[in-house]
This record gives C-alpha cells, structure tokens and sequence, in this order.
C-alpha cells in the first residue's frame, strides 16, 4: 500500500514479489502439501535478498522514473528534477479566451500586465504546456553598473532615520526623541563629479521630477525631504516602500549624487541637482538582478506619476523589447543611462543606453581621464547627432563618494555614477534649455542644452579619446554656466 500511494516502481516490484512468495506458502499449505523446514528457510531468504537488491537499486538511482516492460526490461528513463528552475517570461496571449485561461493556470504567476500581453514567473519545464495558447519569451535580466574597486564604507547608523530599536540615547531622530545630531559626514561636502560639473547649486532642478529606477534608496537625512514617491515593482505589480538593501547600497549612492541638500544641519553631502524631487523606484533587487518587465513598469509608473527625467545605472546586452517600447512611448521624458563598465574595447556599451533615445554616460577621473573600464562607443562619422551604441556625455565615475545605505558616505567607481549626476545636471537647464522660463522643458532641447556647454576630454586610461566628439567620452563634460 506505501509503495503504491509513494508510486515507486521498484518498491512496487519487490512488493509484488514478496506478496508472491507469500501467496505460494499460504496456497501450498492450504492445499495439504507438506515443505520441508530447510525448504521455507531457503525461500524466505530468497525474498529477503530480493528485497535488499530493491532497496539498493532504489538507492542508486533516487531521482529517476524508470518505466518497465512487464519482463521487467527498462524501455524509458527519466531524470527528475527535484526543484524545476523558475523563469521570467512574456507571455502574449492568441486571443482573449486564451488570455483568461493562462491568468486562471496556478503554474503562471503573473507580474506586471502590458496591454494584452503580460510577465510571469513560471517552471521552465511548464512552458511547453502553455504554447499553444500563447508566444512565450523568456524576459532577460539587466545588472547595476558598478565596480568592485570602491572605498570605505561609512560605520555609523544614526541619522538614516529608520528607528532599528539599537541605537543609544544620543541617537538622532531615529526614533522621535531627540533633535538631529551628525554622527558622520561626508568627506567633501560635494563630490569632485559635481564640483567638475559646476553643479550643486542649492535651487537647481526647482519644479523637476527625476525617477531613480534602482535599487530602491533608505530614508537618507541628506536628501529625505526630496523624496515624493517611493514604490516598488519587483513584486507582483507595484507596492508601497522601497527599501535598498543592496550590499553597496548602490541606488541609494544614486539618490544622494542628484538630490543631497545638505541635511537638516545643511553639513551633509550636496548633490547635482538639490532642489529636484525625487521618485524613487525599486526594480532590481538586491543582488542587483533587474528584470526588464520590472524596469518597464517601473518607467511607466515614473510617467504617469509626472517624471520629467529618468536616472537608469544598470545595463544588458540585450535591448528588451519591453523596455524599448516603454521608453518610445515616454517622449517627453528624458532617459539618462550608465554606458557599462565594459571597456576600453570599442562598441561595448549596454542597453539601455545604447539606444539612441537614451543619453549614455561614460566616466572619467579626477584629473579629466577617462576610465579604463568605461564602456566605449562606436564611431558612425556623424557626430553631429547620436545614433545607436554611442556615447553622449561623461562625467565623474571613479571612486565617487555619496550616501550610503547605513546612514553614512562610502566611495564606489562605475559609470552607475557617471549617469546621475548628469541626470541631475539635465535637471537644472530643463526649465531654461528651451529658452523659456515656464518650467516645461523638453528632452530634445535640454540634450542640444548640454552639448553646447560641454567642455571636451581629451584623455583616456585606455583608447578612444580624441579632440572633439569621441567614442570614449561623446561631447564631454557639460559645464553649468
């Protein structure tokens, strides 16, 4: 009965056997017929050596489904595997009737919804079961932009305003006890990519919004009062909060490179654009995984909540379809992306920023020269506009220093960083790029903006830098008037 209900072929068989020998005892003794004691003993132990060779082969083969023939010939062998490997995928529905049965299918966990199509996470070994009711694509996932070559991390957790229940007396306003207190400060108030860029300025970025799509970012005292929407779409559609618990707190890094102000002390670190407010989405998690149907809700969820700029520091060599569409159907929105830390080598940047409505920002040091690991465009032999795989604008990207998500400050390098403090410097021409004041600026314009002030680099850790537009650093530097 156990093996039948466990459905185990080979406890079934032995069983059988076992059962069979009983059967002819029980039959033969019924009947009259004496067996011999020795007789008994020696089946009795026939059965007992079959059903240790059951066991044993059981044993050696656990995690395979064999069928068998009734001479016991195997004619099929399967490998079963114990925990089939989820993925995320697009599933685009033949028709409505369809769409309906596959929401209702317990196998798909549906995500995000795009018009009639929609993402799941689903077994890869379910697909197959679905095709003839939809075309199923597998979504590909996208990855923050940073190096591992970064600095110290900050020790202190006062002043990130998030009542843990460990701090001390002294503790600023975590929890509602005390005024604020600095118990950590940046080491220059503002980063050398923000002071290159002659940004910072307290009232630019005024009336801007500008989404983070990231990591999600911590309540950091330095740019908090900036923060207007905080939402997550890693989860099933969109959810309240949007907590960064990456290990280098990498969108939080983000968030304070374009909205610092200073704090409630005004001692703490100033961004690029401190007077813009911030939306903050989390769409990669943290291990620095983003899905692109999480990136694209992510987009239209900054839309339609007024985002006039996008910051994106992650990167693939993919262009997802997703992601692709969501951004052409943004037009009055300007999308600011990392090119990738994949260079010196020539057309290596990554998608998003790769594509030509996208501003791709490559990164240079503090002394003007480009990064060596800053992704590289191609060249086209028209520089007069951007195209596919080129890049626009650079700025600094090694060993920048910005809020972390204890709190504190740490250093990290990578074109991540590059991207926003452009972000943020879009920010403050948006209003006048258009040569207007009525706070309605427009992606093309402030692009044009951008590249008129911006100043050329003329140096590389590696190829690709030369007079003029380059593949290493596009325009160059924008610097604010």
């Amino acid at each position: 009965k156990t093996a039948l209900l466990r459905g185990d072929v080979f406890s079934i068989r032995f069983t059988i056997l076992i059962d069979t020998f009983i059967y002819k005892f029980w039959h033969v003794e019924m009947l009259g017929m004496a067996i011999k004691p020795e007789t008994k003993h020696s089946l009795v132990l026939i059965c007992l050596a079959f059903l240790s060779i059951g066991f044993l082969m059981q044993y050696y083969n656990q995690g395979e489904t064999r069928m068998t023939s009734p001479t016991g010939m195997v004619i099929s062998e399967v490998k079963m595997e114990e925990d089939p490997q989820d993925v995320r995928v697009l599933v685009n529905p033949k028709n409505t009737k369809a769409r309906l049965e596959l929401i209702s299918n317990p196998s798909v966990d549906v995500r995000h919804e795009f018009g009639q199509s929609f993402s799941a996470q689903m077994p890869r070994d379910k697909i197959n079961t679905i095709d003839m009711l939809a075309t199923v694509t597998e979504i590909p996932a996208y990855r923050i932009a940073f190096r591992k070559d970064f600095g110290p991390r900050g020790t202190g957790v006062c002043g990130n305003y998030i009542c843990e229940g460990s701090e001390s007396n002294t503790c600023p306003k975590d929890c509602g006890t005390t005024p604020f207190s600095r118990k950590c400060s940046p080491t220059n108030q503002k980063p050398y990519s923000v002071t290159q860029m002659n940004s910072g300025k307290m009232d630019l970025g005024r009336n801007v919004k500008i989404a983070i799509i990231d990591t999600g970012a911590i309540s950091h005292p330095d740019y908090s009062n900036n923060i207007i929407l905080c939402a997550d779409t890693t989860q099933r559609g969109i959810t309240k909060g949007c907590a960064d618990a990456s290990q280098m707190g990498h969108g939080t890094h983000i968030a304070g490179l374009i909205g610092a102000e200073g704090g409630p002390d005004g001692e703490g670190m100033i961004g690029s654009a401190p007077a813009a407010k911030l939306i903050i989405i989390k769409a990669c998690d943290n291990d620095g995984i983003c899905y692109a149907d999480d990136i694209a809700e992510a987009i239209f969820y900054a839309a339609k909540n007024g985002a006039n700029i996008v910051s994106m520091s992650f990167g693939s060599e993919i262009d997802s379809s997703l992601i692709h569409n969501a951004i052409s159907k943004q037009p009055n929105i300007l999308f600011v992306a990392s090119a990738g830390n994949n260079g010196p080598g020539l057309d290596t940047i990554l998608y998003p920023a790769a594509n030509p409505a996208v501003v791709a920002v490559a990164a240079h040091d503090t002394d003007m020269v480009g990064a060596s690991f800053s992704s590289r465009g191609i060249t086209d032999s028209n520089d007069a506009s951007i195209g596919a795989r080129e890049v626009e604008f650079s700025a600094g990207g090694v060993g920048i220093e910005s809020t972390n998500n204890d709190g504190c400050y740490s250093g990290l390098s990578g074109t991540s960083f590059s991207a926003p403090v452009i972000a943020g410097a879009a920010a403050g021409v948006w209003d006048k790029s258009d040569g207007t004041r009525d706070s309605k600026g427009n992606p093309e314009a402030t692009r044009k903006y951008l590249l008129n002030i911006s100043k050329d680099i003329i140096a590389a850790n590696g190829d690709g830098a030369t007079s003029g537009y380059d593949v290493m650093s596009g325009y160059g530097l924008p610097v604010l008037q």
